[in-house]
């Protein structure tokens, strides 16, 4: 995913965030006279669109929800007595590949640990294309008006270093009475200079009595290989329409041979990952617990470059083209990248050899369905054109500097 198709594609949630309100200059207005109505959706309703790699927030401490209890089984090593994922730096999504792999080597790292820093800059790379949208469009588009509940076509053009491209969505943007989000569903096009706009990406998500749904997918051969990826969310939200507890990410991604299937499950504090990939018949499937350090400041920006994996562990199993198989179980500390034989960091992993995931067609259906596709014909309902600063400062926010299929060479479990 390092061309602008991708990285321009789904608008999962973007456009929701660019729309402004009108505000009544009658004092004396009613709470009804302030809903939302077509043609004028409240600001502060947009911003309580979902992005997929957005923070999640913890229960309150007296909570006793079911919701409370699943969180807090899941960061059970973070409770009580002798707290054991305590690192402080970690190592940094943010970083160059060429940087972590100095740090590593220098330090005679985990590799497991490499390998989970690794595969999360991949995966966090390629699911937060949306987000980057997402940041683009509340820069780009502030003083557009969403027509409620109706489907509406926006072109987007613009110049990076890929050339000049004309970016489309077609979406429709649903509320509640209350102002809150209902649904939101976008077909996306895109074309480099003077080529046919085509389709890339497709997206819906709904909020029902609390509970959130994303299923977005992308399908992009511009530029490289050809690349499909389907990403679903789910999780509950607070009453301030914020993720809560714990937030589910399953994602498939098909590109050259290679096939990558992963369920991560995410919580304020750590973060699961349960993956499986196919690269030209060598099989990997690994169950990975991590802290989940988050150096975002309170307000301003959120940048998934400002995220960091700290102490863990790992369980791997390697399936070689000859048959071989290697497993590995691995613990480690954050903070000086080694290993170590931290045992209940260890048990969060071990014995899960039953939860690795295989190939399955239907976990890795990363096609548009008929009722998810767009010929992206017709005339737009308006034109924007993109700042090269303001995607420049997106980019810096999103875009990580993954190309790390030899970092962790050299390293040992």
């Amino acid at each position: 995913m390092q061309n602008i198709a991708l990285w321009l594609f789904t608008i999962l949630l973007g456009l929701q965030m660019s729309c402004t309100a009108s505000e009544s200059t009658d004092e004396a207005a009613t709470a009804e006279d302030e809903q939302p109505s077509v043609g004028s959706l409240q600001l502060e309703t947009i911003n309580k669109v979902i992005a997929i790699t957005e923070p999640v927030v913890a229960y309150p401490v007296n909570d006793t929800s079911a919701g409370a209890a699943a969180a807090i089984s899941f960061n059970q090593l973070n409770i009580g007595s002798g707290l054991m994922l305590t690192a402080t730096t970690g190592v940094s999504l943010g970083d160059s590949t060429s940087t972590i792999k100095t740090k590593f080597t220098q330090a005679n790292g985990s590799k497991a640990f490499c390998e989970t820093v690794n595969n999360a800059m991949k995966f966090f790379k390629e699911a937060s294309q949306a987000d980057m949208n997402l940041c683009i469009l509340k820069k780009a588009t502030a003083g557009l008006t969403v027509r409620n509940g109706d489907f509406q076509t926006w072109d987007f053009t613009g110049n990076s270093s890929y050339g000049t491209f004309t970016y489309r969505m077609k979406f429709a943007l649903e509320t509640e009475d209350s102002g809150s989000l209902k649904r939101f569903e976008s077909f996306t096009c895109m074309a480099m200079g003077s080529g046919q706009l085509s389709q890339t990406g497709y997206a819906l998500q709904t909020v029902t009595d609390g509970k959130l749904a994303i299923h977005a997918l992308v399908d992009s051969d511009e530029g490289l290989a050809p690349v499909k990826i389907r990403t679903d969310v789910e999780g509950a939200l607070n009453a301030d329409g914020r993720p809560i507890g714990l937030k589910t990410i399953d994602y498939a991604e098909s590109q050259d041979g290679r096939f990558v299937h992963t369920k991560v499950t995410q919580s304020e504090e750590n973060i699961q990952a349960i993956s499986f990939e196919n690269s030209s018949g060598r099989l990997i499937q690994t169950i990975s617990f991590v802290e989940f350090l988050d150096k975002n400041a309170a307000t301003g920006q959120y940048a998934i470059t400002k995220l960091a994996y700290g102490d863990g562990a790992a369980l791997t199993r390697t399936t070689d083209t000859g048959g071989s198989v290697t497993n590995n179980t691995s613990s480690w500390d954050g903070d000086t990248l080694l290993l170590d034989t931290n045992e209940p960091r260890r048990a969060k992993v071990a014995d899960r050899t039953s939860e690795f995931l295989t190939t399955k067609e239907a976990d890795l259906d990363v096609n548009f369905s008929t009722a998810e596709t767009y010929d992206c014909s017709g005339t737009a309902d308006e034109t924007i054109t993109l700042s090269e600063s303001d995607v420049a400062a997106c980019m810096d926010a999103f875009d990580i500097d993954q190309n790390g299929s030899t970092m962790c060479n050299g390293l040992s479990y």
